[in-house]
């Protein structure tokens, strides 16, 4: 499955809450979307699912459009999780198991490679927002991870 938006433009009350968000996943990629409060990661998940209609753009499945399809058609293909953000994804666990999980390697349940968490260090030291020296299990994080799964075995890739 393949989702892509193109040149998604959200206003609210006068505020550009998404400036002409254009993105692509891969087939079988879990795809995490990672920024502060207000930055619109739920917004564009909203557009996606059809919660919220854009103000203009393009939302394309496997090369459909279906920026206009209505919700409960959407569901049949797409879904969503809800989660506690003041809880983060899985709250019991670290940073750095909420990406093995994420990344399809089991999270606590399984081991994760150095070189995996050298990855994930990497990808989440490009965000510059500090999450990186969070990971240990001595720090658990409550930073919220939207993330859009579209098949158990995917890659990891962040925006």
């Amino acid at each position: 499955m393949k989702i892509t938006t193109e040149n998604i433009r959200v206003n609210f009350q006068a505020k550009e809450i998404l400036k002409g968000i254009s993105i692509e996943t891969r087939d079988k990629e879990l795809v995490g979307i990672i920024g502060p409060n207000g930055s619109g990661k739920s917004t564009l998940l909203k557009c996606i699912y059809r919660v919220l209609k854009p103000d203009t753009g393009v939302i394309m499945l496997d090369g459909q459009d279906i920026t206009f399809m209505p919700q409960h058609v959407r569901a049949k293909t797409i879904g969503r999780l809800y989660q506690d953000p003041m809880r983060g994804t899985a709250p019991g666990m670290t940073i750095e198991e909420n990406l093995a999980l994420a990344a399809g390697k089991g999270g606590w349940l399984s081991h994760v490679s150095r070189q995996e968490k050298e990855r994930f260090h990497e990808e989440l030291k490009l965000l510059d927002i500090g999450l990186e020296t969070r990971m240990t299990p001595d720090k658990r994080g409550s930073h919220r991870l939207d993330i859009l799964s579209q098949l158990h075995d995917s890659e990891l890739r962040f925006w």
